[in-house]
């Protein structure tokens, strides 16, 4: 029989790889043999097998010379015996017919037992052997090893069997690994952390003192990521986040994402400290591995056991807290709490609460803010905004796009807005916020009039818009209705350049965090010049929102921003605010330039696609179609 002492140097050095032990295996039979506990690899096993040596082949013998060659002798034995009982039946006067058929029978009996022995010999041991070693695998023991046992061919076959063996078990190692294992981070899968948390939760319940932690981590806006970037550029974040989240665990610990980004670490053994510690570790890490260029904020949930909780789905009450953490803000570390836990509405419940709101028959009460053009302090037209009893604008919105709603809340603002269209100022025009969904929802779309030539609709920031084209078919047919279109928010969130350029807005109105104390940020105001001059280069206007300081207003003047609203100008109010006498006096002598070396804004505003009555004349390259 051959043993691992017989192998190669490189045989053996390839079981090693494999895990196996270099000492010769004892010589059982496949009987003896019990079935070893599978074990788990984490290396692409090479395929190694046990190999017979030629003394051993050789020994062993073929078929023809353990079988054929002594049935052709036995044949031989049986004639020379029959002539020579023939013979001296003959001599001896017996009758010698009868003689050689007594003898030839015996003989021949004799043979065919004889025959069978050698055969039985040669063939039954591997047969019965290799008929084991297959229950043992249909079994599941693929760790069975065949002994050479038999003739040569046997030998071979035993020998090709150990080699199949192997290879199945590598592979099916490899499997359950791959089963196990997310194969984008490499972390845990959803299955196996499961399956860990089990076992270790019933090990902490066996234990006098056990305890256990769950920490569940968040991207903070990571669709943003994908949006912005591009599914590949949200992968290699992952994997980021999957290499951050390996360094930070101990050995003893399981790290798994639960999907999408959506990660989780148990902590066998842990306390309330050490869960802490580990999840801001962990946020730390994630933070530091993760690109430069690409910016987000992690959230975080924990909950130990049974410190906090002495139910059995920490993974829940984890996510509990990471919700209270998200509701806050984000970006930060949140303890299981059970009373807050329980304050936190269900998805069911949020959507019974929309529903409600909606089932209201004056729900929002919209407010009008001024847009004033800054070279004459005129109101050309207002925004339309959405106000609620006691709750924000945007906690509604969110809340109702998370329950699939959000087309139903924006219809309901559209209504609410232009119930009062009809006593609005002549010359102006009425700005409607509407999502990139909503622009894509013929839903949402026929609720607004027919005639859309004294409308502004302004894709607001509440989510990105597909890629699918329903935007740009739902923007086509509303420029086809005469609607002028504008960027919200741009320089911030979500609405960056290529949202700019793929909309091709008639206004950009940029972001309150690009106006705050743009009199003392040489940045900002190189950010809104760059885009004054992109504006007038695709003949589009410049709005700027949040103007709160004379300081602002006016260095946006010589900036040559050509439109504002914003605290100062006028406050969102009930319909129709004007700008107050005096600072439209101030705006339409030019008191609040500052010096003249900046070329003063063309009379380009946000009517300048299409609509020359407001004496607005682009001079882009959309100017040049409308005329």
């Amino acid at each position: 029989m051959g043993t691992r002492a017989d192998l190669s140097a490189e045989e053996l050095d390839l079981l090693r790889e494999a895990g196996r032990s270099e000492l010769p295996e004892p010589a059982v039979t496949v009987a003896d043999r019990e079935p070893p506990t599978p074990r788990r690899r984490r290396a692409d096993f090479k395929r190694v097998a046990l190999s017979s040596t030629e003394a051993e082949k050789q020994a062993a013998g073929s078929l023809q010379k353990e079988v054929v060659y002594p049935f052709g002798l036995g044949v031989l034995v049986v004639i020379f015996s029959t002539a020579v009982i023939g013979l001296v039946a003959d001599r001896s006067g017996s009758n010698v017919v009868t003689a050689v058929i007594a003898a030839a029978v015996a003989l021949t009996a004799g043979l065919v037992w004889w025959a069978g022995t050698i055969l039985t010999g040669a063939t039954a041991p591997a047969i019965k052997q290799l008929k084991r070693g297959l229950q043992e695998i249909e079994d599941g023991n693929y760790d069975i090893r065949l002994n050479r046992v038999g003739a040569a061919e046997f030998s071979d076959l035993a020998e090709g069997f150990n080699r199949m063996a192997t290879i199945v078990s590598h592979q099916r190692d490899r499997l359950k690994l791959m089963a196990d294992t997310d194969g984008l981070t490499e972390l845990a899968n959803h299955r196996r952390f499961y399956e860990f948390l089990r076992a270790e939760l019933k090990r902490a319940k066996e234990a006098d003192h056990g305890s256990l932690a769950v920490v569940v981590l968040d991207l903070d806006r990571f669709k943003r990521v994908n949006d912005e970037f591009g599914h590949a550029r949200g992968d290699e974040v992952l994997r980021a986040v999957g290499m951050a989240l390996r360094k930070v665990v101990r050995s003893e610990d399981c790290a798994a994402r639960l999907g999408g980004d959506d990660f989780a670490i148990a902590i066998p053994g842990a306390d309330a400290g050490l869960a802490r510690d580990i999840a801001e570790r962990a946020r730390e890490a994630i933070g530091r591995t993760v690109p430069q260029n690409i910016e987000f904020t992690v959230s975080a949930g924990y909950v130990c056991w049974p410190q906090h909780s002495n139910e059995e789905n920490l993974t829940e009450l984890a996510g509990s807290a990471l919700a209270l953490a998200k509701k806050q803000g984000g970006d930060r570390t949140q303890r299981y709490d059970k009373k807050q836990a329980q304050a936190l509405p269900s998805v069911r419940e949020q959507r019974e609460e929309i529903e409600d709101l909606l089932a209201d028959p004056h729900p929002i009460t919209p407010v009008f803010q001024p847009l004033v053009e800054l070279a004459t302090g005129r109101v050309v037209g207002y925004e339309a905004l959405s106000r609620f009893s006691h709750r924000s604008p945007e906690a509604w919105f969110n809340q109702a796009q998370a329950c699939g709603l959000s087309e139903d809340l924006e219809g309901a603002a559209l209504a609410a807005a232009l119930a009062y269209d009809h006593s609005r100022p002549q010359g102006t025009y009425l700005s409607l916020n509407c999502s990139p969904s909503a622009i894509s929802s013929g839903k949402v779309r026929s609720i607004l009039p027919d005639n859309l030539s004294n409308y502004v609709i302004e894709i607001t920031e509440h989510e990105l818009a597909s890629e699918d084209g329903a935007l740009e078919q739902g923007l086509h047919e509303l420029r086809g209705r005469g609607a002028r279109i504008a960027v919200d928010d741009a320089g911030a969130g979500y609405a960056g350049l290529n949202q700019v350029m793929r909309v091709q807005p008639d206004l950009i109105k940029l972001d309150r965090s690009l106006i705050e104390r743009v009199h003392a940020d040489s940045a900002k105001s190189a950010l809104i010049e760059f885009f004054v001059l992109f504006a007038r280069r695709v003949g589009a206007a410049v709005c700027t929102e949040g103007i709160e300081t004379f300081e602002e207003l006016t260095t946006l003047i010589d900036l040559g921003v050509g439109y504002g609203q914003g605290y100062l100008l006028g406050r969102p109010s009930e319909p129709w605010a004007e700008v107050t006498p005096d600072l439209q006096k101030k705006l339409a002598l030019g008191a609040l330039r500052t010096h003249r070396d900046v070329e003063p804004p063309t009379p380009q505003g946000p009517m300048n696609r299409r609509l020359n009555r407001y004496h607005v004349v682009g001079s882009g390259r959309a100017a040049r179609r409308a005329r």
